[in-house]
């Protein structure tokens, strides 16, 4: 067994300390600052070709796998530049897109969105029901040869920002409307399209992204809108929620890591009663225990990434690795904001934001007790227990 990643791979994690030399971590906070997206790095990730990782060869993507997107996302975080984007849109909206997208989505806007000109959110998330994706409210009715997209969503990544947003919603069978059964079906939606309303959340978690809440009021919507068949959406969903939960796993990696960095470098500058504050055991061993922690969600990580890349079974493995890297992340923050005392919540000290940061990823976009409850009824086969 090597666990060693290979050279290329290697470079995509080194990444975001390359890109250090153009946007230092002032970018970053800045952009913090203002609610600004960050379209200047966004869009050198487009050029450098990283956008498109998960997209194949053929379409104008990389061709890599979910390891590539994995590290890419961790080593990005490291060097202080933990894009929550990039779990919606290159982890989800744009392989679903390329695999299974019309001919004039893969013609006229996968390009833009593999060169980072634009991005597109995955809207699933609704305020009654989460992301329980068997409860979902919004629906697309037939009428005609059309689709008429009523509904709202909520807590939508970048939504005030993009062209076009990925919409997951009912389709009620035409065929038996009193059975109440219902398929699913992926559509994409251009946000400036009659009918849709996009209004900014007021979130108070410091990062880039604004998260938007979506109305849509009889959207009129065509086949070639359809991403795969209609009705069949849970196929094209399967590959993409195990991206999203290792994405988001490799997100939390990078961000505690990033936040333990910061803490070793203060604690052993840092000089009390005579000696370096990382000399005493009760600074020292939580940030080790974190470390370890940290390490463990790694690996974790990256056995899923592998799993999925060779075509096995990884949605228990993703799940796994999700809510370890949510715990060990914010233990390592929260760890590091510790070691730095009143001084981490400073902008100077460049803690506290990574801290809040890393709590967010035990509730979104996969809360901890619904990976869980998956490992409890998918992995060890114990009673469905919601």
């Amino acid at each position: 067994m090597d666990f060693k990643i290979s050279q290329t791979q290697e470079q995509i994690l080194e990444l975001g300390q390359r890109l250090c030399d153009k946007f230092d971590r002032s970018y970053w906070l800045d952009r913090v600052d203002t609610r600004a997206f960050p379209f200047e790095l966004w869009g050198v990730l487009g050029e450098t070709g990283h956008l498109g990782i998960l997209v194949p060869e053929s379409e104008g993507g990389a061709g890599l796998g979910l390891m590539e997107m994995a590290l890419l996302t961790e080593g990005l975080a490291l060097a202080g530049f933990p894009l929550l984007t990039l779990i919606t849109g290159p982890g989800l909206a744009l392989p679903a897109l390329a695999n299974h997208g019309s001919k004039r989505q893969r013609d006229e806007i996968l390009p833009d969105l593999l060169a980072g000109r634009s991005m597109m959110p995955f809207a699933i998330t609704e305020a009654a029901v989460g992301s329980n994706i068997f409860a979902l409210q919004a629906s697309a009715q037939l009428d005609g040869d059309r689709f008429v997209l009523s509904g709202t969503k909520n807590f939508t990544s970048g939504a005030d920002v993009a062209e076009h947003v990925m919409v997951l919603a009912r389709t009620p069978d035409p065929a038996k409307p009193e059975s109440g059964r219902a398929g699913y079906t992926l559509l994409v939606v251009p946000t400036a399209a009659a009918g849709v309303s996009v209004v900014v959340d007021d979130t108070r978690v410091p990062m880039p992204e604004q998260q938007c809440s979506l109305t849509f009021d009889g959207v009129s919507l065509g086949r070639e809108d359809v991403v795969g068949e209609p009705g069949q959406a849970l196929a094209v969903l399967a590959p993409a929620l195990v991206n999203e939960r290792v994405v988001a796993a490799a997100l939390s990696c990078g961000i505690g890591q990033f936040a333990l960095d910061k803490a070793a470098v203060h604690a052993s500058n840092r000089s009390v009663f005579g000696q370096p504050l990382a000399a005493h055991q009760a600074v020292q061993h939580p940030l080790s225990k974190a470390r370890i922690r940290i390490e463990g969600a790694r690996l974790m990580i990256r056995n899923a990434a592998w799993l999925a890349d060779t075509g096995a079974p990884a949605m228990g493995a993703a799940n796994m690795a999700s809510w370890a890297a949510g715990e060990a992340g914010f233990e390592a923050a929260n760890a590091a904001l510790q070691a730095h005392g009143g001084y981490g919540y400073t902008r100077e000290a460049d803690v506290y934001a990574m801290q809040q940061l890393a709590r967010l990823l035990q509730s979104a976009p996969v809360h901890a007790e619904s990976a869980l409850n998956a490992v409890g009824e998918q992995v060890m086969g114990l009673p469905r227990s919601y």
